[in-house]
């Protein structure tokens, strides 16, 4: 009797020995603390997943250190602190966690928790990239693209833009690439590429692609040029309200083009562009009342839609302003308002403008009589072969002295060379 007591005793702390190590191989099992994080986490009770987490983390799990990254960076079970996610961010990085590498790239890039710093956030991006992360493949080729933290190079953009498409089903990604190809940026031209890349976005809705598509049949590029495939196309990108395409929508029904032309639907979808400041569709809206076209004539509002563009910078719609208070059309007579828009105009090398400030400063209308400051602006205008700027710039030399002819011709060569892209 005695003798199987002490055996059933044995097998009895045996079993609570085997127990004992088993609990403490668990209690200690950074794996078993994650899985229990990850338990929590999915139901909701994120304080408790952190603990869980921590724990993991404090043992070295990679996967678990970016998880207490993560929730430190939202503030999830945590407070937020920029700081320590940064920290267990870089933990979990050092040990080749794809998606920590890219964190602490993003951190680089935005300086949360740590200083900005752009070869800092390309060198963790390009770590990541080549482990296959989509979103840094993506964000390597805009770096490559800007020349942020890295010397620019198109190829590279284009390569990895195309690496990041091939992966994931963006349609974003897919519109990048196809634009490249368009453009040939990075990889040689090729308008078939640029709309199969283009198709695969639209076919999912994205408005950006479905513009370039329609672009493509308006133009003939990589297809024969249809305008009622390019009306379809542009149509499909103005019903998601995407502005640049509301303008060619609204331009097929001004031109009848792809479409029976109606001036009212024109001016109704120019309407809808400019409602969203596009400047180009302000003017086109100021057009419209102006010449009464799908719209009643409305001097007053075309004035005001012009102003609108104007106030964007817009040259074509300043110059107009100026116009309109120059004649008092739509607005109160104002000859001074009248030059103070000709000359923000005539100062991006507008050159009608420049032709209308020449003769204000040779009349000495709204500023003092000046030939120099009018013998330049109609030469600047000449060199756009504006109207009959050459002859009036002429016309004024015979009532000035060479050297006052000689002033106003190095004016004109100053400001030409200061505003390089502006007289052309």
């Amino acid at each position: 009797m005695k003798k199987y007591f002490v055996s059933g005793l044995i097998s009895v702390l045996i079993g609570a020995a085997v127990i004992a190590v088993t609990y403490a191989l668990h209690e200690n099992n950074p794996q078993v603390e994650y899985a229990k994080g990850k338990a929590f986490s999915d139901q909701g009770n994120y304080s408790e997943a952190f603990n869980w987490y921590l724990k993991a983390a404090n043992q070295g799990l990679g996967v678990a250190q970016l998880q207490v990254g993560y929730a430190y960076d939202g503030g999830q079970g945590v407070p937020e602190d920029d700081t320590q996610a940064f920290k267990w961010y870089l933990k979990a990085a050092n040990q080749g966690n794809e998606e920590a590498e890219a964190a602490v790239g993003n951190d680089y890039d935005f300086g949360r928790g740590v200083p900005e710093d752009d070869i800092q956030s390309f060198k963790w991006y390009l770590k990541s990239a080549n482990q296959g992360d989509w979103f840094a493949e993506e964000t390597v080729s805009i770096d490559y693209k800007l020349g942020d933290g890295v010397q620019q190079d198109y190829a590279q953009a284009f390569n990895w833009y195309l690496k990041a498409a091939n992966q994931i089903d963006i349609p974003a990604d897919d519109d990048e690439v196809g634009d490249d190809y368009e453009h040939g940026q990075g990889v040689q031209q090729d308008y078939t590429q640029a709309l199969k890349w283009y198709l695969k976005a639209a076919n999912r809705g994205y408005a950006d692609a479905e513009f370039a598509i329609g672009d493509a049949y308006h133009d003939g590029k990589g297809v024969p040029q249809d305008e009622t495939q390019a009306f379809k196309w542009y149509l499909k990108a103005a019903n998601q309200s995407y502005a640049p395409a509301e303008v060619m929508v609204a331009a097929s029904y001004g031109f009848g083009q792809g479409v029976p032309q109606d001036y009212i639907q024109a001016f109704n979808w120019y309407l809808k562009a400019a409602n969203q400041g596009l400047g180009v569709a302000q003017v086109q809206v100021g057009d419209a009342y102006y010449n009464g076209q799908g719209v009643p004539q409305d001097y007053t509002q075309a004035f005001n839609w012009y102003l609108k563009a104007a106030n964007q910078g817009i040259a074509l719609a300043e110059n107009i302003v100026g116009i309109d208070y120059d004649q008092g059309q739509g607005v109160p007579q104002d000859k001074t308002q009248a030059l103070n828009w000709d000359l923000k105009a005539a100062n991006q090398g507008y050159a009608q403008a420049e032709y209308n400030v020449g003769v204000d400063y040779a009349k000495g209308q709204s500023v003092p009589q000046d030939y120099v400051q009018a013998y330049m602006w109609f030469d600047l205008a000449a060199a756009q072969s504006f109207s009959n700027a050459a002859k009036v710039r002429d016309d004024l030399a015979q009532l000035m002295t060479p050297d006052q002819i000689a002033q106003a011709q190095q004016l004109a060569t100053e400001w030409a060379q200061q505003h390089p892209q502006n007289n052309q």
